[in-house]
Order: C-alpha cells, then structure tokens, then sequence
C-alpha cells in the first residue's frame, strides 16, 4: 500500500512493517501515526449540542453548505462557537473547514469564530483539518486571520505534518511563510515533515521543505532512520539527489547499522544505491581528512618539553 495514491492512509502499518515487524511500538499511542482523518473516522454531525434553535440551524446550514443559511443564522444570533455534539467538540468552523467552503468560513471569522480552538476527538484545529484535505484557499484565509500554524494535535503533529501528508504543495508553502514555522517538529516516533515527504516520493514538497534555510536533513526518527534513508529505501531518487546536494550525510547509519545505501540495496534500488555509494566514500574522505587536521592542530598545540 502507498501513500502516494491515499491521502488519508496512515503511516504506522508502513513504518512497522518496513523497519520493525510487528509489536515494537508498544507503549506508543494508537493515532502515533494518525494523519488526516478519512471518511470513516469524521466525527458524526448528527447530534448537535447546542442549546438553542438558531445554533441548531446554524450547524444545519454549515453542514450542507448552505452559505444564505448560515448567514440568517447568526444574524439571528447563533453562536460561532457551536459545535457538532458534546464529546467531539467539532466546531462550526472546523465543519465549513473540513468541508473547504471559503465563502462560510469567512462568515464565522467575521462573527468571531475561534480560529485556534481544538477539537477533544483528536486535538486538531481548524487550519489542520483544511491542511489534511488539501483546500488550499480557505487555508490562506485562516492563515491571514491569525491561525497558529504551530499548535500540536493528540498525535503531536502539527498543520505542517497533515498538509504533507495530504500531499498539498501549495498548503504546505503556505505554511513555510508563515512566521516562526516549526519545521523540523517531529511526531512521537520522531517522523518529520521531510521525512514522511521523503518516504511519499512527494518531489516538490521535499523540495520546498529542503529550500527553507531552517531545516535540518539528517533529522533521526526513533529508530535512527533520516529523510535520506527513508528516500533511498523507497526508491525515491529525485529526492535522494536532492538530498545529497543540499548536504545530506550518507555515512550515517540507523540504529540497525544500516546506511542509506544498504537499505537502497535492500530495497533493490542499485542505481540509487551506486549514487549514495559515491557520495558515501567522499564524504568519508572529508571527514577523516577533517579528523586528521583537528588531530594535527591539538598536537601543534601541546606546550613544548
């Protein structure tokens, strides 16, 4: 299975089955791995815990896109805030989100919405819902008023990771201009937005991840593993090329002693494993040649007897 053709798909049977067989991420949450929300796990929108008639009306009118309804309904006086049912806590915002309708998101915005809030079903906002479906105007518009780009869900993965993950370039730019974004967040078994772009084989979202000067390459997950090796053992070469260009370091080894290159090997990837071979054995070269020149400096150093 590929997350390059399922937005939704959920990286944790992947990671388990291409690194560590099943059982080893006891003690790790469950949505560890979560990604977007699919079909199946959105909140229900039928049970509305608002109290009044014109709150009803209003998640009614957002829920089947109804832009005059929702306008009525809070010129009526329905509250922004309201939400989908008592556990969840989805709000009307996050609903017009989820549903990419700029038009009525706007609305809320200017009734006073909260735009940060986050849900109790999986901690996301707004921002991270329009990310994880790719609509990409409505995320400029949350983005323009405010939205916190940085706020982390229960799977401690931010509105980067779920644009990454729906594979939306335009979003995840979006993002990257955002002030202060934290680009190299990692989730609870270390995965960073590169790295799961990487794994994805997703070229321009790697690519505009790896021009922003803030990131760092040789990020490890949990087991060891960089964006580099994740490439490489996917059979991703453009990035893999990229990678190496922008500095990579192909000597590292993950906690299983494996580089990059045996793991291209691994996964039948000769041509991309001749490549990492390459640089390997340069980058080898400068840092032994860098070794012998601190050792030269410390000996010149030493006082004289």
């Amino acid at each position: 299975m590929s997350l390059k053709n399922r937005k939704t798909v959920s990286l944790a049977g992947l990671f388990l089955a291409a690194v560590l067989g099943s059982g080893i991420m006891a003690g790790l949450p469950d949505n560890a791995f979560a990604g977007p929300l699919t079909p199946a796990q959105t909140p229900s929108y039928n049970t509305v815990s608002s109290q009044t008639q014109t709150d009803k009306a209003l998640m009614a009118a957002v829920k089947n896109n109804d832009v005059r309804g929702v306008a009525a309904s809070l010129k009526a006086g329905a509250n922004p805030d309201a939400t989908v049912n008592k556990t969840d806590n989805v709000t009307a915002l996050m609903m017009a989100s989820y549903n990419g309708n700029k038009a009525i998101v706007s609305l809320l915005l200017q009734n006073g919405a909260t735009i940060n809030a986050q849900n109790t079903y999986d901690g996301a906002t707004s921002l991270m819902w329009v990310a994880a479906q790719g609509h990409d105007e409505v995320a400029r518009l949350l983005l323009a008023a405010g939205a916190d780009a940085n706020i982390v869900n229960q799977s401690g993965e931010t509105a980067l990771m779920m644009a990454v993950y729906g594979e939306s370039v335009s979003i995840v730019r979006d993002l990257l201009d955002s002030t202060d974004i934290d680009i190299n967040r990692q989730n609870p078994v270390g995965l960073s937005a590169l790295m799961v772009a990487a794994y994805q084989g997703h070229d321009g979202i790697a690519k505009a991840l790896m021009a922003k000067d803030s990131v760092q390459l040789d990020l490890r997950d949990q087991y060891g593993w960089t964006a580099l090796m994740w490439a490489s053992y996917e059979g991703n070469g453009s990035i893999v090329e990229a990678l190496l260009k922008q500095g990579a370091d192909a000597t590292l080894k993950n906690n299983r002693a494996q580089t990059a290159r045996s793991l291209a090997l691994e996964s039948g990837y000769k041509d991309i494993a001749v490549t990492l071979g390459q640089y390997e054995q340069r980058q080898n070269v400068i840092k032994n040649e860098t070794k012998h020149a601190i050792r030269i400096k410390l000996h010149e150093r030493r006082p004289s007897v």
